[in-house]
């Protein structure tokens, strides 16, 4: 009988949301429907045509019947992520409450990623279009 692995949690800020308002007003509008007792769906996907980063992992949510991008995995964890997603590890999303950024009145947003077994370490050495190796 195959052990069961164990299930880790971990958060991720959801990064460039405050940069750009259609982002920032997407994640308002969560606020909105999650205090009304809605529950948000929200998905994380490769993004290989990002000019500043092939590797980038784009957050997007469910909303008025089409998938609306609210921001990016940060680029110190996007090797975790991108280990998850290619060994279909992810269990769960949570997007958590939406809140807004008091110094610049843009919102964001964190998302809880739930995953089977451990996660990979942060790589704080990665640069943007870095080729990423997998042990």
């Amino acid at each position: 009988m195959k052990k069961k692995e164990r299930k880790f949690v971990e958060l991720f800020n959801v990064t460039g949301s405050t940069l750009v308002e259609e982002r920032s007003e997407t994640l308002k509008k969560c606020a909105e429907e999650m205090r009304k007792g809605k529950e948000i769906m929200i998905r994380i996907k490769e993004e290989e045509n990002n000019i500043k980063d092939k590797n980038a992992i784009m957050f997007q949510v469910y909303t008025n019947n089409n998938w609306k991008l609210v921001g990016y995995v940060r680029k110190y964890k996007i090797k975790k992520i991108m280990s998850a997603i290619r060994g279909s590890e992810i269990i769960n999303l949570i997007l958590r409450m939406p809140f807004c950024v008091t110094a610049t009145g843009r919102w964001t947003a964190e998302v809880e990623v739930v995953k089977q077994g451990h996660w990979l370490g942060n790589d704080y050495l990665y640069k943007y279009n870095d080729t990423i190796k997998f042990d």
